[in-house]
């Protein structure tokens, strides 16, 4: 029955939507960074929202190459996103650990991966009863650095749902975004996302704003 209920709450996503993003990560050292981020995601093409996301979380960067994250968030989201009428909400909570590996190729081009291992805690709705899921993604991404300022990227994710002793397929993402570096630590990106389910597929308009804060450490003034 939970299964049936899940199923059904994934098909009757809304067939578009927009989403718009603010990141604020804090930046301490050259390992260590605070995440912090807030996206409003809409039911459609119209305003109303379908489903709002917080997050926070720290990041631990071991070199070049690798980092690590570890990230909760909450998860505000429409019930029945196929009843434009209906206010009820529920809400998720989502404890994530991340692997990121980049691989640069040449000076312009490189390649990343990304494996995530999502927690999912589900409250109690009209529904159904509160439960949790496992989920796990995997991410491919090809970026190619045009200028000082612009980058493009070409993503697939892939996510698998173990959920009632049942692992199943839950969507895959096809993306295509465009960076637009307009201050030093400021970035503005633009994605394309085309998601499958597994019985309808959704197409999402993403823009998202990134301003990065780096923490100065205060010098020692001798005699201190």
């Amino acid at each position: 029955m939970l299964i049936g209920i899940t199923g059904i709450t994934f098909s009757q996503q809304p067939s578009t939507s927009n989403w718009f993003t603010v990141q604020m990560p804090v930046i301490y050292n050259s390992h260590w960074q605070s995440l912090h981020e807030i996206s409003y995601r809409t039911l459609g093409e119209a305003v109303k929202l379908n489903q709002l996301f917080i997050r926070t979380g720290v990041r631990y960067t071991v070199n070049a190459k690798w980092n690590t994250s570890l990230i909760c968030d909450l998860v505000h989201s429409r019930v029945k996103p196929y009843d434009k009428n209906d206010l009820e909400f529920g809400d998720e909570i989502r404890v994530t650990e991340e692997l990121s590996h980049k691989y640069p190729i040449g000076k312009t081009f490189s390649l990343q991966h990304r494996l995530r291992v999502e927690e999912r805690f589900f409250g109690e709705t009209s529904l159904g009863n509160d439960y949790k899921a496992l989920r796990l993604r995997y991410r491919l991404a090809a970026q190619k650095r045009l200028s000082s300022k612009w980058n493009l990227q070409l993503a697939d994710e892939y996510l698998e749902q173990y959920l009632a002793n049942h692992w199943m397929y839950n969507s895959n993402r096809l993306s295509f975004s465009g960076y637009y570096l307009f201050a030093q630590n400021a970035h503005l990106e633009l994605t394309y996302y085309w998601i499958r389910f597994a019985t309808k597929s959704q197409h999402v308009f993403s823009v998202s704003l990134q301003n990065r804060i780096l923490v100065k450490s205060k010098k020692k003034v001798n005699g201190s």
